[in-house]
């Protein structure tokens, strides 16, 4: 379960755990994520309870802006809501978005440039650093879960597939990547294989019973 939440924090940063007291709040090393320094009305480093309310505010009035501008991009018979072709067009929209912020990801771990992702460029990840100087050799067990060709190389396909894996809670084992053939499974009878079962013996009809003899009075 932890791979699966460490896989995943290469795509959305980590803030790290809220410290500090009930009035005041910072994150990480005590630092406000870049996102929230705007709210930081006194310049103090951390949001009090008044600045939070402000924050909470502001995306709220995000979230109602995002989903108008859904509606105003997908609403193609403009009857002010989306119907399931409608929806579906932007869930499809909303997935290639993804897919795209995950390959920017992906390039910006590829320190070199080269297609891959080497153990020492996978071990520079901020995240996994602090990991590694907590539990050493754990960045190398996880890289070697990542390459599935065992290549000593991460590239694109299998980067991506070991996030989409996460994000779907880890379920299923990695499949062959696109363009490529899996190998191909034993043939019946070989090591690995369940032997055929044997047909079932057809049942012996029940023989007639005798006719009962029929006695007179």
């Amino acid at each position: 379960m932890k791979l699966k939440l460490i896989i995943s924090s290469l795509i959305l940063v980590s803030l790290g755990a809220a410290s500090a007291d009930k009035k005041k709040k910072t994150f990480g090393d005590g630092t406000l994520p870049e996102f929230l320094v705007p709210y930081d009305v006194n310049e103090d480093g951390e949001l009090d309870a008044e600045e939070r309310q402000a924050a909470r505010a502001a995306r709220k009035e995000a979230r109602e802006a995002k989903r108008a501008s859904i509606l105003e991009t997908f609403d193609a018979d403009e009857d002010g809501k989306l119907n399931e072709e409608e929806r579906e067009a932007a869930r499809a929209d909303a997935k290639a978005k993804i897919e795209e912020k995950r390959v920017e990801r992906f390039n910006e771990v590829d320190l070199d440039g080269d297609g891959g992702i080497s153990l020492e460029e996978f071990s520079a990840i901020p995240s996994i650093a602090a990991m590694e100087e907590r539990r050493p050799e754990s960045a190398a067990k996880i890289f070697a879960k990542m390459d599935q060709d065992e290549s000593e190389s991460v590239d694109q396909d299998e980067f991506l597939d070991r996030i989409r894996r996460s994000h779907r809670g880890g379920h299923g084992k990695p499949g062959p990547k696109p363009g490529g053939h899996g190998k191909p499974g034993p043939k019946p009878g070989e090591p690995g294989t369940r032997p055929e079962p044997k047909p079932k013996p057809e049942p012996k009809p029940r023989p007639e019973p005798k006719p009962r003899p029929i006695f007179r009075k």
